[in-house]
């Protein structure tokens, strides 16, 4: 097939002329017709114009469309590497795990060092560009799975020990996006690792650390992106519960000894030259961000029918009350918009930022608000429990009990019927693919899904029991159709992701 422009041969599968940067708009071979001397160095003078034209066009359209797209597969011998959307393996299956590329252009690698006597494989992790050039070094023993914070700094760690129970202790500190080390490996974790421990915390240029103190406890300080402490780790303070911006930080503090000689504690909020923001009076503490405004939940002791009681209520950065304390207790999710609440009788419900009742108390058993379009709701049985999920509106999007279980995810909704497989469903309820799959994966940046079924497992020396399954994978639309499928070459894949 040629150009209806300057007659260049255009492949199939091309949206634009390699030689015009016309839009392709396939015809066949056009005759070349027969033309007057005269006129021939008239028209080729305007060809060459037209075609500079349309070549400076094509210079801007390539450098505002300056991406592509790639997805982590991991092929039979169980080594990752990254394909494009035509199936062309553009980084070679040649790294023991790997991540999705990020926002940067980079994508986490590691290679393996060994495993432990549960089968649990330890790995080295760096960093590669979308050519597949090691840009930082496969060195770090554990990073942040969420990757690069949006101040361009990484969380990495090397492992110093194991402690008593055969758990390794690791020392973490961060790196920027050229791999150099900006703040030393020298903090802890104090209890389970989560994903987003580090890249959630950073707020406003400041983020929570950890240390062991030499009675072995750990403590908390407060340190910038240098390094240096602005809440250092000799403070008053038993826990710094949250970072809200350099003006407030969320603390705990004793206050003295109850009756019973035991420890008092109280919550409140100070800056960061340590000045009290919001004084140290309330029992407990929830950071939780509304659209427009810093909100924050927060228990205290409140007079109800000539009797102290701990009740729940909202107050804003500067410890005013937005929200009265009418609640026995509150459910922060991740939703800027909704209040999951319990009335003084114990009953669930929903209000919004400004106090309005969403869904009404005592309609379901649990209400816990996940995103600003979608609460999960639960009724409880005797021999089980229904999980279902609710709008904004108070509208059902699925019913509670429709399906054995599902979780949310940032596109759409995974769903899972009696035999555990999988489905999708949109968040008006609508179903894209009936659950019919072992494994789905959400949609990637070009909209398209990862499907697949199991088919097989590696031998358990091969490869720990996370990463042991073998699938055949394919991609769908958010209509539900099949758009690739994966030769058999490849046993796992994830999602596409826009790389530049």
């Amino acid at each position: 097939m040629y150009c209806r422009k300057c007659g260049q041969e255009i492949g199939q599968e091309e949206s634009f002329c390699s030689n015009c940067g016309a839009k392709a708009e396939l015809v066949k071979q056009p005759k070349e017709p027969k033309k007057k001397l005269g006129m021939k160095i008239g028209i080729s003078i305007g060809v060459i114009c037209l075609v500079a034209v349309l070549l400076g066009g094509a210079g801007i359209y390539y450098h505002q469309k300056n991406y592509h797209y790639l997805a982590v597969v991991r092929d039979e011998n169980g080594k990752y590497g990254y394909i494009n959307e035509k199936g062309k393996e553009i980084i070679p299956c040649r790294y023991d795990n790997a991540d999705d590329f990020q926002g940067n252009g980079l994508a986490a690698v590691a290679k393996k060092t060994g495993q432990d006597a549960e089968g649990e494989e330890f790995f080295q992790w760096g960093f590669i560009n979308c050519e597949g050039e090691e840009v930082i070094p496969m060195q770090y023993d554990a990073i942040d799975p969420t990757g690069f914070a949006d101040n361009g700094l990484l969380a990495v760690a090397n492992m110093e020990r194991f402690d008593e129970d055969g758990d390794g202790i690791y020392a973490w500190g961060f790196i920027n996006e050229q791999g150099k080390e900006v703040i030393p490996c020298q903090y802890y974790i104090d209890g389970s690792y989560t994903s987003d421990y580090f890249s959630e915390r950073w707020k406003d240029g400041l983020i929570v650390v950890t240390k062991r103190n030499e009675e072995g406890d750990y403590v908390d300080a407060v340190i910038n992106e240098q390094g240096e402490e602005i809440i250092s780790f000799g403070h008053e303070y038993s826990e710094i519960q949250a970072i809200v911006d350099q003006n407030l930080i969320l603390v705990k503090k004793q206050i003295g000894l109850d009756e019973d000689e035991k420890s008092e504690y109280r919550y409140g909020g100070i800056n960061q030259k340590n000045e009290i923001v919001i004084p140290f009076e309330y029992e407990d503490m929830g950071y939780y961000t509304a659209s427009k405004v810093d909100l924050i939940a927060v228990s205290k002791q409140v007079e109800v029918d000539g009797s102290s009681e701990v009740r729940w209520g909202i107050i804003n950065r500067n410890g005013e009350t937005t929200i009265p304390f009418d609640f026995s207790l509150i459910h922060l999710g991740r939703s800027k918009e909704l209040i999951g609440v319990q009335n003084e009788v114990g009953e669930d419900g929903c209000i919004n930022v400004n106090g309005d009742l969403v869904i009404p108390y005592g309609k379901y058993d649990l209400v816990v608000p996940i995103y600003d379009n979608l609460i999960r709701v639960t009724r409880f049985n005797e021999k089980h429990t229904d999980d279902g999920y609710v709008n904004e509106q108070g509208k059902e999007v699925i019913p509670c009990g429709k399906y054995e279980n599902f979780l949310s995810q940032e596109n759409c909704i995974l769903v899972y019927d009696e035999n555990q497989k999988m489905g999708i469903v949109d968040f008006d309820g609508n179903v894209i693919m009936e659950p019919k799959y072992d494994e789905i994966f959400d949609y990637g940046d070009n909209d398209w899904a990862t499907a697949g079924n199991l088919t097989d497992e590696y031998d358990s020396e091969v490869l720990d029991k996370s990463r042991r399954n073998k699938y055949q994978f394919e991609y769908i639309d958010k209509n539900g159709n099949v758009v690739m499928e994966l030769p058999n070459t490849y046993i796992y894949a994830q999602s596409f992701v826009k790389v530049k």
